[in-house]
């Protein structure tokens, strides 16, 4: 099944009200239009394409809330590459891709993780000289709260 599906979108607004960018910057529309209606805008005509899309930091607060399961995101995320008029950088490519990256970083972590401590590599990446990316965890969640809870030392595992 395609990821990037926006039939489904109900149209209820849920993602606009999670987003934390489409609260304090009115230049970006928020998830819903930005993500489905545009999409469905851009598919008649490519050149409706909305610079504001910039705007998307990508935290998939809109994914996690949408109740019909839409990938609002990563429709976000591919209007952005499919669309825009400058080629996305490396390390945006890179950083918009997070599931993938996710699962290719899992099994690397520890390397991942030095990788990353190392200033040169965080320059490259264009990362802030003071600010340090999340640490990747070789540990994969299984759904199992109350083993999770057990393996960080939180007590029982009760939930």
């Amino acid at each position: 099944m395609n990821d990037t599906r926006f039939e489904s979108c109900i149209k209820c607004t849920v993602c606009t009200t999670v987003c934390p960018v489409s609260g304090v910057n009115p230049q970006y529309p928020g998830p819903k239009q930005a993500g489905p209606d545009g999409e469905r805008l851009r598919l008649k005509d490519g050149a409706l394409y909305d610079e504001a899309l910039k705007y998307c930091i990508n935290c998939k607060r809109c994914e996690v809330a949408c109740p019909s399961d839409v990938k609002i995101g990563d429709i976000i995320q591919r209007a952005r590459a499919r669309y825009s008029t400058q080629k996305p950088t490396l390390r945006d490519a890179i950083l918009s891709h997070t599931d993938l990256m996710g699962t290719v970083s899992t099994p690397f972590a520890p390397l991942v993780n030095a990788a990353t401590s190392l200033k040169p590599v965080r320059k490259l990446a264009g990362c802030h000289p003071e600010n340090r990316p999340p640490s990747q965890s070789a540990e994969i969640f299984s759904g199992d709260v109350s083993r999770l809870v057990q393996i960080r030392g939180g007590g029982t595992g009760a939930v």
